[in-house]
């Protein structure tokens, strides 16, 4: 059984507030050169660019982000198991090395459902010692490399 694991994730907001930030300079740009916009015009330039800036993210629905990665023995100790699981799942869920080992400088490719980025993960070594990253979100990552 995991501990305590923080809810989900903040939406993601990133993307439109450097549309808005784009959109303003360009506008003063405009103001600097000396071209004078109508405030109708400014103002349908507003709307055009609010709407395509949240338009991308909506096309990309949170199931279509790919948590899964590639997971890298990067010590010296062979790893015995790996488990990776939803943050907010109270298991570690199976060994996704099925029985096999991580030689160091080995990877192993971690599949996840689609649209659960934050997850914890929990790595077991040869010696006995366990590693665990908790809370880390995988979708904008290709590869975790433990130690």
């Amino acid at each position: 059984m995991k501990g305590q694991a923080p809810a989900g994730e903040a939406p993601r907001l990133a993307a439109p507030a450097r549309c808005g930030a784009a959109v303003a300079g360009n506008m003063a740009l405009r103001r600097k050169a000396g071209a004078a916009l109508r405030p109708s015009f400014r103002a349908a330039v507003a709307r055009l660019a609010a709407a395509l800036c949240f338009a991308v993210p909506a096309a990309v629905p949170a199931a279509a982000q790919d948590p899964s990665f590639r997971l890298v023995n990067g010590g010296s100790v062979p790893i015995v198991e790996v488990r990776a699981s939803p943050a907010a799942d109270p298991t570690w869920g199976p060994n996704r090395l099925a029985g096999g080992v991580l030689l160091p400088g080995g990877s192993v490719v971690v599949h996840l459902p689609p649209g659960q980025c934050v997850v914890d993960v929990r790595v077991v070594y040869a010696t006995g010692q366990a590693q665990e990253r908790r809370a880390v979100n995988t979708c904008p990552i290709l590869e975790m490399v433990f130690p």
